[in-house]
């Protein structure tokens, strides 16, 4: 008998899953973005194709999905979060803007809805993002590298970070998705 879960695995699967807002979101080399609904029993609750394949985690911030395939970043919400959305990058940009740097090890254990500073999100890597997620998501942006995005988007002060096997370093608008700089 085939199971949705089995058919996660038909191709391989490079990224981790996220869980979020009583859902896990995992994806696998064809493409394919599977949610499941969180709990003992497998309930699949979505099936989204994308145009290429997807090596790293979906990661969560901001109540919007962020998902590299191999030419691109995308950035996935509600519609009617994309003013919302802008209005927290801006708030974040402004504040990270006017406060001296904090070092890596003096910053908070837990961190905001709208972060997601790490790959698997956290210092302890469990992968759980705190962003609710909108049932009926849609493209909000999408961003074009040179070459295949395999990591994961880490997403910080309204900055979303990415690296490319194109040999940059991306940091890219949260709320209109244009490159702030690369190195």
């Amino acid at each position: 008998s085939s199971s949705a879960a089995s058919d996660v695995y038909k191709r391989q699967v490079w990224s981790s899953p996220l869980a979020t807002d009583g859902k896990v979101y995992i994806a696998n080399e064809d493409g394919d973005v599977f949610v499941f609904q969180q709990g003992r029993t497998e309930k699949l609750l979505a099936h989204n194709t994308m145009k290429e394949s997807i090596h790293g985690t979906v990661t969560a911030a901001n109540q919007t999905l962020y998902i590299g395939d191999r030419t691109h970043l995308y950035a996935i919400a509600s519609t009617d979060n994309r003013s919302a959305t802008a209005s927290a990058s801006q708030q974040a940009e402004e504040m990270a803007a006017s406060r001296p740097s904090v070092p890596a090890s003096s910053a908070p254990a837990s961190q905001p809805t709208s972060a997601w500073p790490m790959f698997r999100g956290n210092s302890q890597l469990t992968g759980v993002a705190g962003s609710t997620l909108p049932d009926n998501p849609q493209v909000l942006w999408r961003f074009r590298t040179n070459d295949a995005i395999e990591s994961s988007a880490a997403i910080a002060n309204g900055i979303v970070y990415v690296g490319s096997n194109d040999g940059f370093l991306y940091a890219i608008g949260l709320n209109d998705g244009k490159e702030r700089w690369k190195y």
